[in-house]
């Protein structure tokens, strides 16, 4: 007698349950390494951003001794951004945090966003960033993870 075979037998559904869940394991982690990337691409954008205005403002205060005084770069102290003595209690940590050698703290300012915009007229920039006008260094006080490690200079990216 012939038996009737409609439907599908269980080593079927199990075999088809275990190739979607491969095929879901790889699309998630495609997903989170194509994320992961993202971000990193995203954080160098806004970083190079704010060094090409470093730069720029640089080479203006090299004629504009008003602008150099605000930046820090004559004798006196700069106007823009805050001292980071005025943002943290112990500015050696933060330095040794974002692998910065050079420790004379009145060299760098602190600038949140907003002073972004307002004193370097740079719109939609995320995050908080320390910069030196005087070498033209840029970090973020954020960063971004990178390879497993927290990275707060393009440089530290490009290692």
């Amino acid at each position: 007698m012939m038996k009737n075979e409609n439907g599908v037998t269980l080593v079927a559904l199990v075999i088809m349950v275990i190739v979607i869940a491969i095929l879901a394991t790889v699309a998630t982690y495609t997903g989170i390494s194509t994320y992961r990337e993202m971000q990193v691409t995203a954080f160098v954008k806004r970083v190079e951003t704010v060094e090409e205005k470093v730069k720029s403002l640089k080479k203006r205060a090299e004629v504009d001794s008003v602008l150099s005084n605000e930046l820090g770069l004559g004798s006196t102290t700069a106007t823009y951004g805050d001292s980071l003595s005025s943002k943290y209690d112990n500015v050696s940590t933060v330095f040794s945090t974002l692998k910065i050698s050079n420790s004379n703290d009145s060299d760098y300012r602190y600038f949140t966003n907003e002073k972004l915009e307002s004193q370097l007229k740079l719109k939609d920039i995320e995050g908080d960033y320390i910069i030196n006008f005087k070498t033209g260094d840029v970090y973020s006080v954020e960063g971004v993870m990178y390879k497993g490690n927290r990275v707060h200079s393009i440089s530290e990216v490009r290692e």
